[in-house]
């Protein structure tokens, strides 16, 4: 006996979707089977399936095609904190954290129970210095989810000694855009960004390492680019303000 009616290919493709966001190595079979059947729906539900092959041109590396798609879904169903999830996924994918954070707060407001949408957003606003609201969005998750810990545990800690430097999450977000620009302008991209606190006898400070899948040889031009490129373009800190920012190789962590 039928228990339920069964599923649409929208519903279908929605599900699949949501299984290859939470894939961190999908395989190319499920990314072309995912498309193919994007490509199907397009007459009968062309919103989804303008989000789908959004999702999809992220893995391709496809900005042009990732953008068109996801301002075309997102154009028409504005309020669907699934598109600005999976947006900001891709967003995340193709280095544009910046970005990427604004459509994970956009899906926090939307969907504000969520605890894997609380996540994403956590994640990204410490990947792009904004930890006052990254340990605003901690707080929430804690009291959404008491029994089930975030991942995110160190917020409190990174935001304590920010302060502690006089460090304004404007001041954090400068020198990260800065070494994202660094990155794109060499055709290298990160595979984490990794805030850490860093002390000595005297003092703690904030250490960001943006961790890059290049040789050590690579890496070394790239925080002497980093460094060249921050004297020029970045007023420099005052020496009560202290902050590191730095490239790291993929085998280094």
């Amino acid at each position: 006996m039928a228990t339920g009616q069964p599923k649409t290919k929208a519903q279908e493709l929605e599900e699949r979707i949501m299984v290859l966001a939470a894939e961190p190595h999908p395989s190319e079979f499920v990314i072309r089977g995912i498309k193919k059947d994007a490509e199907a729906l397009r007459k009968d539900d062309p919103i989804l399936a303008a989000a789908a092959l959004g999702f999809i041109a992220s893995f391709e590396k496809n900005v042009v095609e990732m953008r068109r798609n996801f301002e075309f879904a997102l154009g028409r169903r504005p309020n669907d904190f699934t598109f600005h999830f999976n947006f900001g996924n891709s967003l995340l994918r193709t280095d544009f954290y910046s970005e990427a954070r604004d459509h994970f707060l956009n899906a926090v407001e939307l969907a504000p129970s969520q605890p894997e949408v609380l996540n994403a957003a956590i994640e990204a606003c410490l990947w792009t210095g904004w930890l006052s609201k990254a340990a605003d969005l901690t707080d929430r998750y804690h009291r959404l989810s008491p029994d089930k810990p975030s991942p995110y545990t160190r917020v409190a800690e990174l935001l304590d000694v920010a302060r502690r430097n006089k460090l304004s999450d404007h001041e954090i977000e400068a020198l990260l855009d800065t070494a994202v620009s660094v990155l794109a302008a060499s055709n290298a991209s990160t595979k984490a960004i990794q805030p850490k606190v860093l002390s000595d006898e005297e003092s703690s400070w904030l250490s960001y390492h943006l961790v890059v899948a290049e040789p050590v040889e690579t890496v070394v031009d790239l925080n002497v680019i980093l460094a060249e490129r921050l004297a020029e373009n970045q007023p420099r800190l005052p020496a009560d303000k202290f902050v590191t920012v730095m490239f790291v190789p993929g085998n280094a962590v």
